[in-house]
């Protein structure tokens, strides 16, 4: 076998476009829209319907997008994405949010890190022009409208969805028929891969271990015993909770099979310190995604608050497999976006902070937030939230936390460095793009 035989993506480049190509250029090779579509959106440029012709090429986009995501089961796209609620039965159109979908894309290798930029950056404007309390003196760009007309044809309305490939599901079903040793040249591969790559093993193998039955599952129990010790010194640990969330999982489902194979990994990484006492945790993380889900959604400064003040009031020792989502989701109210923050959402994110302990800031900022992908944008390139930023670290007690020298560059409140924050942040969000 290749070494190289479990990889399940390779990035694709956007089709190559003219820089001076003009709108209706560009829309000739949106092959998904239908004729009567790329005719308006032509004719929304011409009369200068900038926000109109936006919004409507992003709806198309996304709703695309998350059709190819779908192909790959929405079960399985739950997993990768950590998220409990999603089955078969989900509706991608409603049940993806918009920032998850480009996140995954990303990953998968669907876009570049640059397209993801580009469309991420998009989808801001969009939102800010949709927001009823933009003046309506201020008006969306015709260049900056045209760069998300382009992002979203080349990337997206390019293909038919039925042309997207589908490794992933070839990877499940290689791990679903064959029982790998841990000297196989997967394995070996899987020493080396980038690490989205060996995320991907690994959700496979977890969602198997919860759902298959038969030969797939002995499959699967065999493939996590053989394969977890290999991956295990690379995983973050928020997947390592995720493994070990599975193991009581199983355990508490009665899955023998399952929970023997997993039982015998975990003991060979001496992995139980992730193995939660109880699934307090899910409450946790089913709150913080409440609130990222309004805090990239339309009219976030309004919606905010409802969903912060339901995470707050879930207790004041927060579980340890939910710390990165609820580091994640709280930040970013605190931080806002380049358009500004949520004012009414702001002094329960504080009070929440404020419940968090000095050992639980000194294990994000040396080992979550190099990973965390949506706080180092903000910093790396958000004027406001990397000020924002600067202000919550002024107000830290750092003198009893350790920091990591490199990762310290970005923990300050000091404002003549705000530079080198900016960039050590940049140069996280880079690595961690390429390892993935």
């Amino acid at each position: 076998m290749s070494e190289t035989a479990l990889l399940p993506w390779s990035p694709n480049e956007p089709k190559a476009l003219a820089p001076t190509a003009e709108p209706p250029e560009i829309v000739k090779r949106a092959v998904v829209l239908t004729e009567r579509d790329q005719t308006a959106i032509v004719q929304a440029f011409q009369s200068g319907a900038f926000e109109m012709a936006s919004t409507f090429i992003w709806s198309r986009a996304i709703a695309a997008l998350k059709k190819q995501l779908s192909m790959l089961g929405m079960e399985f796209v739950g997993e990768m994405l950590g998220r409990s609620d999603l089955d078969q039965s989900s509706n991608p159109m409603t049940d993806i949010r918009d920032d998850e979908a480009m996140e995954l894309a990303e990953q998968l290798g669907m876009v570049t890190t640059t397209e993801a930029l580009r469309l991420r950056n998009g989808h801001t404007l969009v939102n800010h022009f949709l927001d009823p309390d933009v003046s309506h003196d201020e008006k969306m760009l015709g260049s900056e409208a045209a760069t998300i007309l382009r992002s979203c044809v080349l990337n997206f309305l390019a293909e038919p969805v039925t042309k997207t490939q589908q490794p992933f599901l070839k990877l499940r079903e290689r791990l679903e028929q064959e029982t790998l040793s841990n000297d196989s040249g997967e394995a070996k591969a899987l020493e080396v891969s980038p690490y989205f790559y060996v995320r991907t093993t690994l959700t496979v193998l977890l969602t198997q271990l919860k759902t298959a039955a038969g030969a797939k599952l002995e499959h699967a129990a065999g493939n996590i015993n053989s394969l977890l010790p290999v991956m295990w010194p690379r995983l973050r640990e928020k997947d390592k909770w995720q493994t070990g969330e599975t193991y009581a999982t199983v355990q508490a489902s009665d899955r023998t099979v399952a929970s023997a194979g997993l039982r015998k990994a975990l003991m060979k990484v001496r992995g139980f310190d992730f193995v939660p006492e109880s699934l307090r945790s899910d409450s946790f993380r089913a709150a913080a995604r409440a609130v990222l889900s309004a805090h990239f959604a339309y009219d976030n400064f309004h919606n905010e608050p409802k969903p912060m003040e339901t995470l707050a009031r879930l207790g004041t020792s927060i579980p340890g497999p939910a710390l990165a989502d609820c580091f994640t989701a709280v930040l970013c109210v605190r931080l806002g976006n380049p358009w500004g923050h949520s004012r009414a959402a702001q002094a329960t994110a504080n009070q929440f902070l404020k419940m968090i302990r000095p050992t639980q800031w000194e294990g994000y900022f040396n080992r979550l937030l190099p990973s965390d992908r949506r706080i180092l944008e903000k910093i790396a390139y958000d004027e406001k939230p990397l000020t924002r930023w600067l202000e919550m670290i002024g107000e830290l007690d750092l003198n009893e936390m350790s920091i990591e020298p490199r990762v310290a560059k970005m923990i300050t409140g000091d404002t003549a460095k705000k530079a080198t924050v900016q960039r050590t942040a940049q140069s996280f969000r880079n690595k961690l793009m390429q390892e993935t």
